[in-house]
């Protein structure tokens, strides 16, 4: 391409320079251009030639390969040498390509995949070195492969080739009027006649310039050149009036479409020709496309312009009922308002307002000296164009912007009822007047007493006013009689306040929408209610995005829903309303939410602002309904989630498919071919056998179904164009086999596993029940040994009570006898001191005396004790004769009266002593038992 370029002397581009300002307009409405990148189509940057199938998919010949577009996804076939592919052609469900010594077909197998078959090989046609093919072209069932060099002529039927070798080589070949031309360079054009080339015109224009392109056309035969313009071929003199301004577009490639002609150059973008030769359009790098090297041009079934470019692939809309101005440069900004008067149009956005005129069609658009700022509405009254600012209220006289008022933020005017010479206008802090005087229009006052930003105001009567604040609602405010006091204000609380809402006169109807849907205000009896009506045609059944409505006139107006952009028109037959609804998004429609605005242009071509720009929407060119499409399904993919494996499947719709368990998670991806910009695809689905509602509409042409579960299926797609359904339901079905672990072999194993756990179960249940009967008679037997021990217990339980009880019973006599002894001592040794004291020396009384003393210390009382104590406490004297040897029988007596808890004068009866005594006993004792000082005696003896 550089050496291309390099033919420009420097006066050719000094003219085409003048001549691109002269019509590169920038206020120029286009077409919309969509632009695809190498990063969209994953390939390289240069595209050569581009042509389309039976089904409208799209193919493009590329640096990397072939590339196929079917309006969602695109595909990279790699070239089979690694060569460029230098051109396409699609024949009979055959996508010809030729490249670097090689040219073939592309054919799709039941997978939807596209495989090469080299014609070269298959034919055994052997080719000059360093051939490349340029262009393929169709003559009846012939195909013509062109190289700069060679034309090879294959036949389809029978395989046979001709090869056709002019002198000195080949520019371009053409098929025009049932007839193959071709140009070589620094000669003319030939036309090959009987398989024989033969020269038609050698004139001077066709031999110094390269020929692009011949048509035919009113029955003349046009040459398109590269630097001379469109010249006749009978005698090489310009088609048409304005072949100077052609000359100054250095042509690369050009084609003859339905309403004109279309011109690729290598620097100057695409040039659009009406049938007379006339420039429509240009497009290029300032105002569409990416790139203004323009390799390949071609027009597909719908009318659209594809251009393969240096860098990139662009798409050009023609059929698109709307136009479109960018603001590349950001200098216009958002637009708010426009208006056509007195031949300008006019448009107010946040960086000013603009205007050019409307009768040139080269004129731009230019900023209003002074009115720099925010543009929030203009307002056409009184032959006078009024102007709200962010600064307060102008009136445009031509370029001039002359201040009328300084009440900040004039959102909106209203002409007041029976008043003329009165305006009202909404503001930033309530509402004001304007007065038109001798002088011309003026601010007349602020009306007091309502200061809330009124950004939309309907009069109700002569002085009640509807206010609409999206943030606290609407108000109804009654005037005094000279408009200067809001004497009363009310707020409605019959309907919500609500984002972007709005006040609106339909039909001579005031009408209140919000999210909610559309009120008509009830004057008699100052109120609003819902209007189901109204609603519906507004909203339909979409989701809420604007509560806008821009009246065009009184029975036709514009709303606005999250998915569409609707037009309501009252019909011409009758008084029943109709819709003509275009399903373009809010995120593509690229407006301000809220403050959407439209303009009538001519007849049903409206102006509609956006954020960098405008649409000029043409509704009469809109078709309501689209041509029914076809859906397609273009791939099937199983995958093998855990071990992310995938298996490409067959398209084919006749039969089912059969899947192993393991690729029960399947991926699908449909198709409706369209090429519209700003219209969204949609698709909707259900597998019948596993959920059988159709779900939501989606924008993605990709189904994914994750670890499918076993049985029989069948997915059925279908898809819409906006709101235009594909013309058929796309099925498919497939059977996803039992996994192994369920399979039949499986069943028999786990059958024979289940009658051997039966068995095991029976088995393990005898054993456990033989174990729990063994287990039941040891604990029985256990039992009655437990009892039989219990009840030996219980015996010796009696046994020992019978003991205890002769023991207390020994207790009771020895305590009953040692009682008796103490008693019997102490009576004796009370008649002994009774004797005494009576005849010291009396010897009868000294005999009684002694037999007293006699009886005192009788030996056989202690015996009698002794025995009582040893059956009651048999082990103490053991111990305390072990442990104290050295005692004396008179230390065991006093031992075991201690033992038995005896107190020394107690004690003192029984050894016919004194107590005093019985305390020298018991002090020897302790020293005989060597006890400490603090240690008791009567507890020691006790604890024995």
């Amino acid at each position: 391409m550089k050496s291309l370029i390099k033919m420009f002397d420097v006066k050719e581009k000094i003219l085409i320079i003048f001549l691109l300002s002269f019509f590169c307009l920038e206020a120029q409405e286009i077409p919309p251009v969509i632009h695809y990148t190498p990063r969209d189509y994953k390939a390289y940057n240069q595209n050569w030639s581009i042509d389309q199938d039976d089904n409208g998919k799209i193919y493009v010949a590329n640096n990397k390969g072939l590339l196929s577009y079917n309006g969602e996804n695109w595909l990279v076939y790699d070239s089979p040498n690694e060569s460029i592919i230098r051109s396409v052609f699609y024949h009979n469900d055959k996508i010809y390509t030729g490249c670097y010594r090689d040219f073939g077909y592309w054919e799709e197998n039941e997978k939807g995949v596209l495989n090469y078959i080299s014609l070269v090989d298959e034919l055994n046609i052997s080719l000059d070195d360093d051939e490349q093919f340029w262009k393929i072209l169709q003559i009846d069932n012939n195909l013509i492969f062109q190289s700069l060099h060679n034309i090879y002529l294959v036949n389809l039927d029978t395989g046979k080739v001709d090869k056709i070798s002019p002198k000195d080589g080949i520019d371009k070949v053409f098929y025009t009027g049932n007839e193959l031309y071709f140009s070589k360079k620094n000669q003319g054009i030939y036309q090959l006649i009987n398989g024989e080339p033969q020269i038609i015109s050698d004139a001077k224009a066709f031999k110094e310039h390269l020929i692009i392109n011949i048509y035919k056309h009113d029955k003349r035969l046009l040459v398109q050149t590269d630097k001379a313009g469109i010249l006749n071929l009978a005698d090489a003199q310009p088609a048409f009036h304005n072949n100077k301004r052609l000359k100054a577009f250095n042509v690369y490639n050009s084609i003859a479409g339905k309403n004109g002609f279309v011109l690729g150059t290598i620097s100057n973008g695409i040039i659009f020709l009406n049938n007379n030769g006339q420039i429509k359009e240009i497009l290029n790098t300032k105002n569409a496309l990416t790139n203004n090297t323009v390799l390949s041009l071609y027009e597909d079934q719908s009318g659209n312009i594809w251009a393969g470019l240096d860098n990139g692939i662009n798409q050009i809309n023609f059929k698109s009922p709307i136009r479109t101005f960018n603001d590349q440069t950001g200098n216009l900004g958002t637009v708010y308002a426009s208006k056509k008067f007195k031949g300008n149009l006019y448009l107010g956005t946040n960086q000013g307002l603009f205007y050019k005129s409307d009768e040139q069609e080269d004129a731009k658009f230019k900023l209003i000296e002074g009115s720099g700022g925010q543009v929030w509405s203009l307002f056409i009254y009184d032959n006078q164009l009024f102007c709200g600012h962010n600064v307060g209220t102008f009136i445009v006289d031509k370029n001039q912007f002359l201040n009328i008022s300084n009440d900040e933020g004039t959102w909106c005017f209203k002409k007041v009822p029976g008043k003329p010479n009165l305006l009202l206008q909404g503001n930033y802090n309530g509402i004001s007047l304007l007065k038109k005087k001798q002088s011309g229009w003026t601010f007349s006052h602020k009306i007091d007493g309502f200061n809330i930003s009124s950004k939309f105001v309907e009069f109700t009567g002569d002085n009640r006013l509807l206010i609409d604040h999206e943030y606290k609602g609407v108000f109804s405010v009654i005037l005094n009689r000279n408009l200067k006091v809001a004497e009363q204000v009310k707020q409605h609380k019959e309907v919500k306040k609500g984002l972007y809402s709005s006040l609106t006169n339909i039909d001579n109807e005031l009408m209140y929408s919000y999210r909610d849907g559309l009120f008509k205000y009830r004057s008699d009896k100052d109120i609003f209610v819902k209007d189901t009506l109204m609603t519906r045609l507004a909203y339909g059944n979409s989701n809420y995005s604007s509560g806008k409505i821009i009246p065009v006139s009184n029975d036709a107006f514009w709303s606005f829903t999250d998915d569409a952009m609707r037009y309501v028109s009252k019909s011409n037959l009758n008084s029943d309303y109709k819709v003509t609804v275009i399903p373009i998004s809010s995120n593509k429609r690229n407006a301000m939410v809220g403050y959407e605005n439209m303009e009538v242009l001519k007849g049903k071509s409206f102006l509609f602002g956006r954020s960098s720009g405008y649409w000029v929407i043409e509704l009469s060119k809109y078709q309501k309904q689209l041509s029914p499409v076809e859906l397609k399904l273009n791939q099937v993919t199983a995958r093998d989630f855990q071990k992310r494996d995938n298996r490409q499947l067959p398209v084919d719709l006749s039969s089912a498919i059969n899947l192993s368990y393991a690729y029960n998670s399947l991926d699908f991806k449909v198709c409706l071919i369209d090429f519209q910009p700003y219209i969204s695809t949609e698709y909707q689905y259900k597998i019948e056998g596993y959920n059988d509602k159709w779900s939501d509409w989606n924008t993605s042409n990709s189904l994914s179904f994750e670890n499918l579960p076993f049985g029989s299926y069948k997915l059925k797609v279908r898809g819409r164009i906006g709101k235009q359904k594909s013309s058929n339901t796309v099925e498919y079905k497939f059977n996803i086999e039992r996994p192994f672990w369920l399979s039949n072999k499986m069943i028999v194993v786990y059958a024979i596993m289940l009658i051997a756990l039966l068995y095991l179960y029976n088995f393990l249940y005898k054993r456990h029940y033989k174990k729990q009967k063994k287990r039941i008679k040891e604990e029985n037997e256990r039992n009655l040994k437990l009892q039989e021990l219990k009840s030996q217990r219980e015996v010796e339980i009696l046994k020992n009570e019978k003991l205890q009880q002769d023991i207390d019973n020994k207790n009771r006599e020895l305590a009953i006898s040692t009682m008796s002894l103490i008693k019997k001592n102490e009576f004796l040794a009370r008649i002994k001191s009774d004797l005494k004291a009576i005849e010291e020396d009396n010897f009868k009384i000294n005999k009684v005396i002694k037999t007293i003393d006699k009886k005192i210390n009788n030996a056989d009382d202690w015996k009698f004790f002794e025995d009582a104590f040893n059956n009651a406490d048999k082990d103490f004297m053991k111990k305390i004769k072990k442990r104290h040897p050295s005692l004396t029988s008179n230390d065991l007596r006093l031992c075991a009266y201690l033992r038995l808890n005896l107190s020394s004068k107690e004690i003192a009866p029984l050894f016919n002593i004194s107590v005093k005594s019985v305390e020298v006993k018991r002090y020897r004792l302790r020293k005989k038992m060597n006890l400490d000082h603090d240690e008791s005696l009567n507890n020691y003896i006790l604890e024995l």
